[in-house]
């Protein structure tokens, strides 16, 4: 391969160039242009994991730090408190103690920056929310859209799970307390200017049928479309990758995402979890729990909350591997998770 590898196929791991997410980040660059967020209220980056939603969320602090915003990034994992979580990164940037770690107090300090600190406004970056207790969230997205409404130049934006944005306005009994941006699959044209453009500023290129073959085969997942071409890019010949070329690199690309992504979460289960998954897997996406229950064998509905479905897939849903819509509708919340668990199966 002529000059470095610009694909980076890791966990968090920033790809050469972010496509297909360019009104994304431009919510965040109209706030910073107007000193103040688009319609005076947080923006919620919602979609399953691998399809970006850390990588936004770096992007748009990048943006804000080289603005000279007085930047707070923080990730949520299961159990946190939000406000033990904010006092950390308030302490952690400020050196000054948060003795009351509740969430109105913590952003009340953040906000006071703006009097004690030279910069044109503060920015908050929190990425999986949705493991926050919701309560908790909710709180912490009114406030920051009474701040906006006060017209203090704030800037927020949350990740979670596409089920959050529900789960927030059902909470706080309202719509539109956060606009709600989809980080969906990449269409085509966007995984072929998301491989083709940081080839060649490497020194090599993809051919045509390389990048059909590509598409294909990511199926529009933008972690899988960094592995594949990663992976594809560390056997091209004369500077150039082949359709030939990406076909023999899919079998690494695809052993590399069990590895990387679906073996640990799959390995952390337990046997009736990995049964309740299987049968999600045969029931298909979104369906129903009461179709579950039925792949499982699970007939009988005098069983109510205390059967080993209903326990196996309230641990799911507590862990963060499976999420609801719509009221019942289960779905897998690793992109491409279900093909992994006919391969376990």
């Amino acid at each position: 391969m002529a000059g470095d590898n610009p694909f980076h196929a890791g966990p968090g791991e920033r790809p050469p160039a972010l496509v297909g997410r360019e009104a994304h980040l431009g919510v965040i660059g109209a706030a910073l242009a107007a000193a103040r967020m688009p319609d005076d209220v947080p923006v919620v980056y919602s979609g399953r994991i691998l399809t970006g939603r850390t990588t936004l969320l770096d992007a748009a602090a990048e943006h804000t730090i080289a603005d000279g915003w007085t930047t707070f990034q923080l990730a949520v994992h299961p159990g946190d408190d939000l406000g033990l979580a904010l006092a950390r990164v308030f302490e952690a940037r400020t050196g000054a103690a948060m003795p009351r770690p509740e969430i109105r107090r913590v952003l009340r300090a953040i906000v006071q920056l703006l009097e004690n600190e030279a910069c044109p406004g503060v920015a908050l970056f929190i990425d999986d929310i949705d493991l926050a207790p919701i309560g908790q969230a909710a709180e912490l997205v009114d406030l920051l859209g009474q701040a906006m409404r006060n017209e203090l130049p704030v800037i927020a934006a949350v990740s979670c799970l596409p089920n959050w944005p529900d789960r927030l306005h059902l909470h706080l009994h309202r719509a539109g307390a956060a606009n709600v941006l989809p980080t969906g699959l990449l269409a085509p044209a966007d995984v072929r200017a998301g491989v083709s453009g940081p080839a060649l500023a490497a020194g090599f290129r993809f051919d045509e049928p390389a990048l059909d073959a590509l598409v294909r085969r990511c199926r529009g997942v933008p972690a899988f479309m960094q592995m594949l071409a990663s992976h594809a890019s560390q056997s091209a010949i004369d500077g150039e990758v082949s359709e030939q070329t990406v076909v023999a690199a899919a079998l690494d690309a695809e052993h590399h995402a069990v590895t990387t992504f679906f073996q640990p979460i799959h390995d952390g289960l337990s046997p009736s979890q990995r049964r309740f998954l299987r049968a999600l897997r045969q029931a298909g996406e979104g369906a129903p729990f009461e179709a579950v229950r039925r792949h499982l064998g699970e007939f009988s509905r005098l069983e109510g909350g205390n059967s080993p479905a209903r326990m196996a897939m309230d641990e799911l849903l507590q862990a963060g591997v499976i999420f609801t819509s719509g009221g019942d509708q289960l779905h897998f919340s690793v992109a491409a998770y279900g093909p992994f668990v006919d391969i376990v199966g």
